[in-house]
């Protein structure tokens, strides 16, 4: 058995799909996502976005999987009831053995979220107390900037992988065609570093849309974590790479164009996915992340998360042209320009290193020339 199977059958790992939460539940999370109108603000998660929304369904799932674990979930009781001080503790416990520091933080704070929408008539600040103990006590296991890779970098991977693919010596079709759709997959997330629940879900003629010479990646502010609106031109070094994958390699990922015996005894419906596997199937943004790790770790050394593309792509941006620095809003499609702020002060770390380390140097220069024009 795989460890990614067994790490799925994990019971401490286990959601309650939102259709087996019991009754009270269901209706409490229904009324807060009622849309308003003029007269009525609507429920408190009616704006969310559905990125947001999902996690939140699945961290108040696994709250109740747990609950349901512990033989302490009541089908007649609402969300509020559910929830005590001393059951929380222990679900944190729990949840650390499981899962990171920072997972864990992530965790609450969606629960904390889902509980003040499902039952706003309590007083929940003792769970942002919770949290806020958390983040403070949280530790990276590892130093991100350690493991980041220049954008540059990884942009050429991608293209050498699909250079490599599209060779004499790429494989079988099938293995062309995926090597060349992983490549293809490391070069747009270092130039577009796209969040990941929207890089995997894009699709063609969706999110992916022709315009005149090249294309453009849009997403609408429903489909992003920020509420903002995502319109991107797609890498135009980019464009030949995407209309071969098209056009060749990614009809050789779907059986049912690729001429596989299996194609008839499992038929599945055409997807605009961009990115599909070899049955045919959109990708899982589980499933890229973990050929991003298996791929970035077989160069680098060491894996690059997505999340990594993302703050390789600032940190290149800052000490490669921190004079505009502040386009990493719209690099990562951030709502505000904290985050700029923070690389912008990093450029101005990494400059002021620069002009030191040239002062020095500077100074050790003239010290040689004196000490020679002082000889004898």
């Amino acid at each position: 058995m795989s460890a990614r199977r067994g790490r799925r059958k994990d019971p401490a790992r286990e959601c309650l799909k939102l259709e087996a939460w019991p009754a009270a539940d269901q209706q409490a999370w229904q009324v807060a996502l009622q849309p308003g109108d003029e007269l009525d603000v609507g429920g408190r998660a009616s704006r969310w976005a559905d990125s947001t929304r999902e996690t939140t369904i699945s961290c108040y799932g696994r709250w109740l999987a747990w609950l349901q674990r512990q033989g302490r979930l009541d089908h007649g009781l609402g969300p509020a009831d559910h929830v005590t001080p001393a059951d929380i503790a222990r679900y944190v416990d729990d949840l650390l053995k499981v899962n990171a520091s920072t997972t864990t933080v992530a965790r609450i704070r969606h629960l904390h979220s889902a509980l003040r929408v499902m039952a706003p008539d309590r007083n929940w600040s003792w769970m942002l107390a919770v949290e806020s103990r958390l983040r403070r006590a949280a530790t990276n296991a590892r130093d991100k900037r350690a493991r980041l890779e220049p954008s540059s970098e990884l942009f050429a991977y991608g293209v050498e992988i699909m250079e490599k693919a599209d060779g004499p010596s790429g494989g079988t079709p099938l293995r062309r065609a995926q090597d060349y759709r992983d490549g293809l997959i490391i070069a747009l997330l270092a130039a577009r570093p796209l969040r990941r629940r929207n890089f995997a879900s894009i699709e063609i003629g969706r999110h992916l849309v022709r315009q005149g010479q090249g294309y453009w990646l849009r997403f609408t502010v429903k489909q992003t974590k920020t509420r903002t609106a995502i319109e991107i031109p797609f890498p135009m070094a980019l464009v030949p790479y995407l209309e071969r994958y098209v056009s060749n390699y990614r009809p050789l990922l779907n059986p049912l164009t690729r001429g596989s015996r299996w194609a008839s005894r499992s038929p599945r419906p055409a997807t605009a996915a961009l990115w599909i596997s070899i049955q045919g199937k959109a990708m899982a943004g589980t499933t890229i992340y973990g050929r991003i790790i298996a791929l970035t770790k077989a160069r680098f050394g060491h894996a690059v998360n997505p999340h990594l593309f993302r703050d390789s792509a600032a940190t290149s941006v800052a000490t490669e042209d921190p004079s505009h620095v502040y386009i990493v809003k719209n690099v990562l499609g951030h709502s505000t320009l904290k985050t700029a702020e923070r690389y912008y002060m990093h450029a101005q770390a990494v400059d002021a290193a620069q002009r030191h380390q040239k002062h020095v140097l500077a100074l050790r220069r003239r010290s040689r020339e004196s000490s020679a024009d002082a000889s004898p």
